[in-house]
């Protein structure tokens, strides 16, 4: 009977422990971007696989963006937490992965944090990453938008870490000078050893010294001169980019405050200008710390002044069309929300979707219409409408009891591609961990 009762138990606990593997999928074929909620068009998802790629290789931090169609009832920090700990983001022996996780049908984000990587993104600094960048194109509507820039945000943060140089090699300990085979040595004698053993040992600690002296002046030369390499390779970068951003500056769809942050960054380059690979006295190491951010700071706000260029071209072709097909979708919602259970949520969405149709036409109606406004309100609408048709076919789906395995059916099959894709790829991140919770989270 107790042999049965412990097979029993044992099975039991295996049944288990696979239901709640089964509450996380594995990486996606891209490694970097696992996007399981379909929030990210595929040029961008190419793009932005590109750039995390890119920082990997110079900053040797990870940074997995994922986004899921559902948390499974757990809240967002545990799922997060036990997600990029079963995918081991970050590099192994230094814990300092990241993950950008969004959970869109909860209406949840979370930047989670490796121990190894908290002194440099503190939780303060991811908590004002997701209100100040990722939360507000979030309520606009813009998902692809607060995903990409709420990622280059983080990537901002991080700078190039030094290669750790080598230890200088430890003194080799003299052996003790043999005993002298008279017993009865003359003062003479004993004095002359003496002084030769003094002599032998002073030797041997100005050469480890000398040694010690030697090495470090190497090394240092060697840092140095990888430093100003790397400064020359930056700033090469930093005029490159200028360029590039004084070009897209000049189209009257780029927003002010991006050309005045323009103009703020060229500030910030002038002095490293007059620098040449002739100029002594300076401290190499300490200049590349400053320009490397800088060189991100550019390509993120040359990043956020081409796509608002783009977004305003798509406003002007796309909103008039969306500003007539939106009724109509708002109609049809309507239509199949009404059948089944009414649900509170369904019904509110609908409410906003109108509201925010209604604000669109006024705004549209003006000498001057913003598109970009009104194309935002008209897909925070369109949104609205798809959500709420799937809240109201969440909420008329009957209840299944005493049967989990059925709760992780309709999330696994949005898994099934792409974890498939995982476990046939050696794809995989580079075996980090101390994830304890360290990072922020965010609602919309």
């Amino acid at each position: 009977m107790k042999k049965a009762a412990c097979i029993f138990t044992i099975c039991l606990l295996s049944i288990v422990a696979l239901l709640n593997a089964q509450d996380y999928p594995n990486p996606g074929p891209s490694l970097f971007v696992s996007d399981y909620a379909h929030l990210l068009p595929a040029d961008v998802s190419t793009k932005l696989l590109s750039d995390l790629q890119e920082f990997n290789k110079k900053a040797s931090i990870e940074v997995a963006v994922v986004t899921i169609p559902s948390l499974m009832g757990q809240n967002i920090e545990t799922y997060t937490r036990n997600l990029a700990a079963k995918w081991k983001v970050g590099k192994a022996g230094l814990d300092n992965g990241v993950m950008l996780l969004i959970a869109p049908n909860e209406r949840k984000v979370r930047i989670e944090v490796a121990r190894g990587a908290q002194p440099v993104l503190t939780n303060d600094q991811a908590s004002q990453i997701i209100s100040a960048t990722i939360l507000p194109q979030f309520k606009a509507g813009q998902m692809a938008e607060g995903i990409v820039q709420g990622t280059h945000a983080i990537m901002a943060t991080f700078t190039p870490a030094e290669q750790a140089t080598s230890r200088p090699p430890p003194l080799i300990p003299f052996p003790a000078p043999p005993q002298a085979e008279s017993t009865h040595p003359s003062e003479e004698d004993s004095g002359q050893a003496t002084g030769i053993f003094l002599l032998i040992v002073i030797s041997v600690a100005a050469t480890g010294v000398l040694g010690l002296i030697v090495t470090g002046v190497f090394s240092s030369k060697k840092r140095d001169r990888k430093a100003k390499y790397d400064f020359f390779d930056a700033k090469s970068n930093v005029r490159k980019e200028l360029f590039v951003a004084r070009h897209v500056a000049q189209n009257p769809d780029v927003p002010q405050k991006y050309k005045d942050r323009l103009e703020e960054l060229t500030s910030q380059s002038k002095r490293f200008r007059d620098l040449t690979d002739d100029s002594a006295d300076l401290d190499w190491i300490d200049l590349n710390n400053q320009i490397t951010p800088l060189v991100y700071a550019i390509e993120e706000n040359n990043r956020a002044m081409q796509q608002a260029k783009s977004l305003a071209q798509k406003s002007r072709a796309e909103g008039p069309g969306l500003l007539k097909s939106i009724p109509r979708k708002i109609n049809e919602a309507k239509e199949k929300i009404s059948k089944g259970k009414e649900s509170a949520k369904a019904n509110a969405l609908i409410d906003e979707a109108k509201s925010k149709h209604d604000k669109a036409i006024e705004l549209s109606s003006t000498n001057q219409p913003d598109w970009v406004v009104i194309y935002l309100l008209l897909s925070t609408a369109d949104k609205n409408c798809i959500q709420a048709e799937s809240t109201h076919h969440s909420f008329n789906q009957p209840v299944v009891e005493n049967h989990p395995s059925s709760s992780y059916s309709s999330t696994s099959s949005s898994y099934s591609n792409s974890s498939s894709s995982s476990s046939s790829s050696d794809n995989s991140f580079g075996g980090g961990g101390g994830f304890d919770g360290g990072g922020s989270s965010g609602s919309w």
